[in-house]
C-alpha cells in the first residue's frame, strides 16, 4: 500500500501482494485505493484471505473505464459462490483483462463455477 501511495499513479504497472494474508478488509481497501492507477496492468493478490468485499471491490475496479488491467491473480483466497457471481458480472463488461487466476478458492460450489463458465 506504502508503494501504490508513493508512486506516480501513470507509471504504477505492477502491484504483487502474493501471500500476505492481508484479509479481505484490507484487501478491499487497497483495491479501492486503486482507482486512477490507469496503467497498472498486473494485480496479484493470491493467499490473502480476500472474499466478498474483496470481490466487490475488485469487481468495481475492472467496470472502471480507466483501468486498463490485464492480469489478475485471486488465486487461493476466501472466494465463495456469491464472491465468483459479483467477479463474472465484472468480468462480463471489462475488455483489458487477459488472464486470470482463481485456483484454489475451495468455496466456490460446482454451481459457482457453472455460472462462471456460462
Amino acid at each position: 500500500m506504502v508503494l501504490a501511495r508513493k508512486s506516480n499513479k501513470s507509471s504504477l504497472q505492477r502491484i504483487d501482494l502474493f501471500a500476505n494474508e492481508i484479509g479481505d478488509v484490507a484487501a478491499k481497501e487497497l483495491i479501492q485505493s486503486l482507482a486512477g492507477y490507469v496503467n497498472l496492468e498486473d494485480l496479484s493478490l493470491g493467499n490473502n484471505l480476500v472474499g466478498t468485499r474483496g470481490c466487490i471491490a475488485v469487481g468495481n475496479l475492472l467496470s472502471s473505464a480507466t483501468m486498463n488491467l490485464k492480469q489478475l491473480n485471486l488465486r487461493n483466497n476466501k472466494i465463495d459462490d456469491k464472491g465468483i457471481a459479483i467477479l463474472t458480472r465484472a468480468f462480463a463488461d471489462n475488455v483489458t483483462l487477459k488472464e486470470i487466476d482463481l485456483g484454489f478458492n475451495r468455496d466456490i460450489t460446482p454451481s459457482g463455477w457453472q455460472l462462471f463458465f456460462k
